[in-house]
């Protein structure tokens, strides 16, 4: 084993006083500085490790940044693919049907508001017609279909039997009605088949001519956004028309 150099004094004063070899406080010195030196580096990585990781243990840094970037793609990618697998035409359907549940009660309420308020003004505007809402609407569909018997009539109408044969017994008496037995293509004479008369049609004509003077009146007093709306709004009425009219049936 090497020695101490001969020129430590304090190292030698220290082995006299202790009893112990010179050269043993030399080789404690050089241990300590060793395992500093140990301790310096192990700390020096540590903080080089801090600095490349953000608070909590993440990344920082561009490190942490490509990380972010790639994590964003991949969940782009996941949501495309996801959209990808839907059924074609899947969220159209289900936007109409939503639009169709939350227009409904208001359509609904506004059609409802509106036969009331067209009966009113009808009644209003030309009370010596004398004929009732029902009566009217009878005697549309009979205009509508010539001929047409008194279960197809009760059918159309979604009445009684008995409801239709009260109506039609008051409109024939007022001469609005004719009957023509065995009116259908059997010839059967228990059979008859129903069509207005004159006065009917004049009456109908007259109903109808007051309705559009009606709308025409309301309509004016409309700014022309709203008119024009509901220009572009008529074919899809009629169309929803139709489609209350298959439920129906």
């Amino acid at each position: 084993m090497r020695h101490p150099p001969d020129d430590a004094g304090l190292a030698s004063g220290y082995a006299e006083f202790s009893g112990r070899p010179s050269w043993v406080p030399w080789v404690r010195a050089g241990t300590a500085r060793v395992r500093g030196a140990r301790r310096r580096r192990r700390g020096g990585r540590h903080d080089r490790a801090g600095q490349s990781r953000g608070r909590g243990g993440q990344r920082s840094g561009p490190e942490r940044r490509t990380r972010q970037v790639r994590t964003s793609e991949e969940n782009l990618a996941r949501q495309q693919a996801g959209r990808d697998r839907a059924a074609p035409g899947s969220d159209q359907k289900g936007a109409d049907q939503a639009g169709g549940e939350q227009i409904g009660p208001e359509l609904a309420d506004i059609v409802s508001r509106l036969r009331r308020a067209m009966r009113r003004a009808a009644r209003a505007t030309d009370p010596a017609l004398g004929l009732s809402v029902a009566q009217l609407e009878l005697l549309s569909c009979i205009t509508e279909r010539p001929g047409i018997r008194p279960s197809q009539l009760a059918r159309l109408l979604r009445l009684a039997p008995s409801s239709v044969a009260t109506l039609l017994g008051g409109l024939q008496s007022a001469g609005y009605v004719t009957r023509t037995p065995g009116g259908d293509s059997d010839g059967d004479r228990r059979t008859v088949s129903l069509d207005l008369s004159e006065a009917g049609a004049q009456a109908v004509s007259r109903w109808h001519r007051v309705n559009e003077d009606i709308i025409q009146a309301a309509l004016a007093a409309l700014p022309h956004r709203d008119r024009a709306a509901l220009r572009d709004a008529a074919p899809a009425l009629r169309d929803l028309t139709a489609s209350i009219d298959a439920q129906a049936d």
